[in-house]
This record gives structure tokens, C-alpha cells and sequence, in this order.
């Protein structure tokens, strides 16, 4: 039972999104938060909680915990419908508003694999909706006044296989946004559609010292609309984690962290070059290294993470040092490799931003001949047999060095490479 303190917030929270569904599909779609913020991707789930070897021809049941608008839920819906599995996909909101939203769009878009629900995270035990494969819940534990409260109820509902995908917002990234949102406290300007008139001026006379100046995605017009504003900085409930913080969240959960995403983003050597520093985290084991990245970096406003219980740990994420790896099938994710190959023909460097710092890496024409056969059927041997055709004098281990190479780039930073096991 939880306490009248807890359900006090959590009606104010489903207030706010009746008053202001979240998030706004247009802005979502014109920033790229409708795609490439979300951890809920087929390819993605089959690589880090299957290892590869999910047979999407079999029936699959997903679960979207706090679905909002359905940016998640309309994108899963349909990756399932093109890959002709005989799937179940359930939609939970608290807001009934955003849920009508998302059901219009889902609707529009010809979607007939989804059921919809409104209700609390914390109740799924007792609402008889069974048990999924696979669990998305981006951007709600931390609205919660439990949040153990809340991952514990998702574990009870999720099958013993399966895993989760996570969004939880990082303390560092957004420390110019928690004093804005005290000072609002403060002011006690009453409710939220009252408060953001006083908002809109407080940021529009915000003087050069103020830490949101320093926050690259509020430059870049974050919080662009009145949705997004009241969610920033006028939300009831707002707990960040550290990487050590949600580490333990999901032990008490019985879960264990299977990866962050993009993974380079929690690497140090990602952000700093210093050799002592690097020899002294080589030897770290990866979550170590994550919280270090975590401190290092300084930006990190998300986090997105795959979550699996505890004892599938080691059983999850593909391995691509493993002996058979040459039986799995690259696939890029929402490009072709020709595409992208002719793309990233136009220089020998490839830099990426994350949120202000850029990684670097280089592109060698070796590197760019292997993503252009990728084609999301060809396994890692048949690709190499390929190219070894074309040159002559391709020998696997050097074309081993070559996609592990690519792998870093289009994995490791980009978050659009993964492996499956041909069925």
C-alpha cells in the first residue's frame, strides 16, 4: 500500500499531462526525439537482451509504461507489423488526455497490434495484463515518488527471459535546469498553466551567469513549446540518477545494467586522452568506467540503458569476439549501407557531438567498402566473401580488424549497428 503522499503526487503528475500531453509530436519530430532518442528499437532489443538470436516470427509481448503521446509505442507497433510478428503490444499511461493522442495516431498509421490502458506503473501487478517479453519505460521512474516502488513493479510483470529498455534523466546535464525549477517553487505562482507566463519571463531575462546558458540543448531551443516547459521546469516530481545511483535502483530490483547507450558516450577515453588517467580505468570493470565517463563529461542529461534480470546477465548482449560471429547479419538501423557509405565518402574523418563534446574517428576506404555490402541480410562471412572477391587479397582477420573498426563507429557512437543470428 502506498502512502496519500504518493498518490497526492502522482494525481498532480497525471494532471500535468492532462493539461499538457507530453511529448509534443511535432517538436519531436523536427528536433529527432521521435527516433533517435529511444532505446525501443528491434534490432537494438534482439542484440543486447537476446543476444542476437530473437525469432520475431514467434509471438512477442511488449509493454509501453508510461506510453504518453506514443512516439515509443507507435514506433514498436510498427516495427513488429513490418516484421510480420504476431504480436501484443500494451499501451500505460496515467493521462487519459495523451492516451487519446496516442491512440489518433495509432489509428492513422493503420495500427491494429496495440492495446490501450490508462493507469498507474505502480499498480501493473494487480491490473492483469500479463507478462512481456519486453518492457519500454523511457522518462517516468525518475517522476516518481518511489521509484524502486515503480522498476520493482515492471520486473513483476516482465517475463523470465526477458528485459527492458530504460530512460532516466542524469543529474549533470541538466544542473542549470534544477535551480530554475526551485526558484519556481519558490515564487508560488500557483498551478502550472499559471506559473508559466512567470516561467517564460524568468528565461527570457535569465542573466549570462546562469548555468542554462551553459546547457547545449536549451541553446539548440530546447523546451521550445509549453509542454516541453512545464515538463523542464515545473514538473512535481523530478529525481535525477547518477550512474552508480541507478546501478543500485536496478539491483534492488533484481535487474542488472546491461549497457548505456550509445556505449562510446560512457568510455572516459571518449573525453579525455590523458595517458596515466586511461592506464588507471583500463583495468576497470565497464560500469566503473561508465560512472567515470559520467563525471568526465559533464552533459549527460539522459540516460538510456537495457536492463535484464540478474542472472541472464551474462546470456544477454552479443559478443562480437565470439568464435560463430561470422554467422550473424549486420543491420543498420533506418539507413542503407550504400547510403551511408556514399555519405561518409566525403571525408576521411567522422566526428560526432555528444551534446558538445565530439568524438573522432577515422574513415578508411577499407571501412567504407565494408558498410556499403551491409545490407541487413548478408551474415559478417558472406560479406567478407564478397569483398575478398572484388580485392582478391581480403584475409578474415583483416577484415575482422575492419568491422570491429566500423562496429565502433556505427555501434559503439552512433547507436545504429547491430548483429542478429540468421533464423
Amino acid at each position: 500500500m502506498h502512502s496519500e503522499d504518493f498518490r497526492y503526487l502522482e494525481s498532480r503528475v497525471k494532471a500535468q499531462y492532462e493539461a499538457f500531453p507530453y511529448p509534443d509530436i511535432e517538436t519531436a519530430n523536427r528536433n529527432g526525439t521521435a527516433l533517435a532518442a529511444m532505446p525501443s528499437d528491434l534490432f537494438a532489443i534482439n542484440h543486447y537482451l537476446f543476444a542476437g538470436f530473437r525469432d520475431f516470427s514467434l509471438p512477442f509481448r511488449v509493454l509501453v509504461a508510461g506510453g504518453g503521446t506514443g512516439i515509443a509505442t507507435v514506433r514498436l507497433a510498427q516495427q513488429l507489423q513490418r516484421a510480420g510478428c504476431p504480436s501484443k503490444l500494451v499501451y500505460l499511461d496515467l493521462s487519459e488526455e495523451s492516451r487519446r493522442i496516442a491512440e489518433r495516431r495509432a489509428q492513422s498509421l493503420g495500427l491494429d497490434n496495440i492495446d490501450f490502458h490508462t493507469g498507474s506503473l505502480i499498480d501493473l501487478p494487480s491490473l492483469g495484463l500479463g507478462v512481456f517479453d519486453y518492457i519500454d519505460c523511457g522518462g517516468v521512474l525518475h517522476h516518481l515518488k518511489e521509484p524502486a516502488a515503480g522498476l520493482t513493479a515492471l520486473t513483476e510483470v516482465m517475463a523470465a527471459e526477458g528485459g527492458m529498455g530504460l530512460m532516466v534523466y542524469g543529474p549533470y546535464g541538466r544542473a542549470g535546469i534544477y535551480p530554475i525549477q526551485e526558484m519556481m517553487r519558490r515564487l508560488g505562482a500557483g498551478n502550472q498553466s499559471d506559473q508559466l507566463p512567470l516561467l517564460k519571463k524568468v528565461l527570457d531575462g535569465l542573466p549570462a551567469t546562469n548555468l542554462l546558458h551553459h546547457h547545449e540543448r536549451f541553446r539548440q531551443g530546447y523546451g521550445e513549446n509549453d509542454a516541453e516547459l512545464v515538463d523542464l521546469f515545473l514538473h512535481p516530481v523530478d529525481r535525477p540518477f547518477t550512474v552508480p545511483q541507478l546501478t543500485q535502483l536496478c539491483e534492488r530490483a533484481g535487474l542488472r545494467v546491461v549497457r548505456f547507450l550509445p556505449t562510446a558516450k560512457y568510455e572516459p577515453a571518449s573525453y579525455i586522452g590523458v595517458a596515466e588517467i586511461l592506464r588507471r580505468v583500463s583495468d576497470m570493470e565497464w560500469l566503473e568506467r561508465a560512472a567515470l565517463a559520467e563525471l568526465l563529461s559533464g552533459n549527460m542529461h539522459m540516460h538510456f540503458f537495457f536492463a535484464v534480470r540478474s542472472e541472464n546477465f551474462e546470456e544477454g548482449i552479443v559478443d562480437i569476439e565470439r568464435p560463430d560471429i561470422v554467422d550473424f547479419v549486420p543491420v543498420l538501423r533506418d539507413i542503407d549501407g550504400a547510403v551511408l557509405a556514399e555519405k561518409l565518402s566525403q571525408s576521411n574523418d567522422f566526428a560526432y557531438n555528444f551534446d558538445g563534446t565530439s568524438v573522432f574517428a577515422e574513415i578508411t576506404d577499407g571501412m567504407r567498402a565494408l558498410i556499403a555490402e551491409i545490407d541487413g541480410h548478408r551474415t559478417l562471412e558472406e560479406i567478407y566473401m564478397s569483398l575478398a572477391g572484388k580485392s582478391g587479397s581480403l584475409d578474415w582477420l583483416s577484415f575482422r580488424a575492419t568491422y570491429f573498426a566500423v562496429h565502433r563507429i556505427l555501434h559503439d557512437l552512433l547507436y545504429g549497428l547491430f548483429l542478429r543470428k540468421r533464423g
